[in-house]
């Protein structure tokens, strides 16, 4: 959206963005978002994985005690 804004306050066709398939260039689009995603979802479960593994570590030391 900020790349149409952009071209629209310089006075540019969005064609120059877009190209000459919106369906491609809105497909590409989508491919990107979901890539990131997939990628910030992989970081989250491995974050939550670590924290099991790190509470697990705490409540056996406790379990010692």
């Amino acid at each position: 959206m900020d790349m149409l804004l952009q071209a629209q306050s310089e006075n540019k066709d969005t064609s120059i963005i877009i190209g000459d398939d919106y369906e491609e260039f809105c497909q590409s689009i989508i491919k990107e978002y979901e890539t990131n995603k997939n990628t910030i979802y992989k970081i989250y479960l491995r974050n939550k994985e670590y924290e099991w593994l790190f509470l697990k570590n705490i409540k056996n030391k406790l379990n010692k005690l």
